[in-house]
């Protein structure tokens, strides 16, 4: 692991312009506060070496809280230790809930060592002037986020990425070609079983 990277990430992140039918959550100190934390948790806290990859952030979650597949209420709910170990560090305004976040999280209480968790795009891909909802980031944005998924991967040093959804699967197989891959299927509505059993063979402890 290489957590001296942190900060440069940040900044990086910190330095892009939203626009009409893109917002970023690290605009906004508060989110790139608790993507800090996150990090540097991660550095510390008894990490599997899985790096689960997903689409973009979504406006329930990641965009409200800056921390991947998260929501307010699973930050606050107590129900996994790494959680409870962060959550003084986060500032957090609400208690707004997000359906994938839920799903994730589940499969993973109780367990004393978890994945680290990243999107391809970093930023919140959405309609045209309408920042209450998702849109599938197009190709360019894709790429214009793989410099920083490459320094995550340099902070985090996985030994296995985790592609959820054909989206990251696009862009991680042929990026990181020496490292192990699997895809998942997105936990959403028609890939929650799929991405149930997925985790469930990671022997995760």
């Amino acid at each position: 692991m290489n957590p001296r990277l942190i900060p440069s990430l940040l900044i990086a992140l910190a330095g892009v312009s939203s626009s009409s039918t893109v917002s970023n959550p690290y605009s906004t100190a508060s989110r790139l506060s608790n993507l800090r934390a996150y990090l540097g948790a991660l550095c510390a806290h008894p990490y599997s070496g899985h790096l689960f990859v997903g689409e973009a952030p979504g406006y329930r979650g990641c965009a409200i809280t800056g921390i991947p597949f998260t929501s307010e209420r699973i930050l606050c709910s107590g129900g996994h230790l790494f959680l409870d170990t962060i959550l003084p560090s986060l500032t957090l305004t609400g208690s707004v809930t997000e359906r994938s976040a839920t799903i994730v999280w589940r499969q993973f209480t109780g367990k004393s060592s978890i994945p680290a968790f990243w999107n391809a795009f970093p930023f919140h891909p959405h309609p045209v002037g309408v920042t209450s909802g998702n849109r599938r980031p197009t190709s360019i944005e894709i790429t214009a986020g793989t410099p920083f998924l490459h320094t995550v991967v340099e902070i985090l040093a996985p030994h296995t990425i985790v592609a959820i959804g054909g989206v990251a699967a696009s862009v991680t197989a042929t990026t990181f070609p020496k490292l192990r891959h699997l895809t998942f299927p997105h936990p959403s509505y028609r890939g929650t079983a799929g991405f149930i059993s997925g985790c469930a063979t990671l022997n995760i402890k």
